[in-house]
Order: C-alpha cells, then structure tokens, then sequence
C-alpha cells in the first residue's frame, strides 16, 4: 500500500509531520493502529522526517520527482520503501529502495 506519495518539495514541506501522514494512512487504509509512542512510529520520524528529508534535500533530485513511501510492500513484514521517479507521471516506473 502507497502510504504517501507527493514530489519532492511537497516531501520536504511535509517532513515535520510525515510520521503522522503515514500513521494516519496506515490507520485509514489497513486498519492498523500504531501508537504514537511505539518503537515503529519513532523510527518513521527518524528515517523519514529525519534521514530521508537530508537525502532528499541534498539529491540532485528535480523539484517535481515523485516521493513514494510504501507500506509492508508486496505483504512482506519489511515495513517501509521508500521510491523516487522523474516526474509524478512515473509512478507506473517506481523502484523501491528498501529503508527499514
């Protein structure tokens, strides 16, 4: 399940809250509830807000290239992917990037 797709500078506007976004999704989509305080949605904070904000920030990414962060993709237990395209139009060409 895509639980955030935006491009580039919409990624680093949402940053702050982007573990919120996610739960958020998570929560409206799978009906899984995750805690605030949990090990999980910390850890979205860190390597979303935190680590993949200085990544994305600091690529040679246009303004418009598609952010994508998927949730337990393809039904593994791994937990988050992250994506990148050229363009929002290239969703269809999205490659994974395993995250944690």
């Amino acid at each position: 399940m895509l639980a955030y797709v935006a491009t580039k500078d919409q990624f680093l506007q949402d940053a702050p809250i982007i573990e919120d976004l996610v739960r958020d999704k998570v929560q409206s989509e799978l009906g899984i509830n995750i805690s605030r305080n949990s090990s999980e949605f910390l850890s979205w904070r860190n390597s979303l807000g935190n680590a993949m904000y200085h990544v994305i920030n600091s690529s040679g990414l246009p303004s418009d290239a598609g952010i994508a962060i998927e949730y337990r993709l393809h039904g593994r237990v791994t937990r988050h992917h992250y994506g990148t395209t050229h363009s929002p139009r290239a969703w269809d060409h999205l490659v994974p990037v395993r995250a944690g």
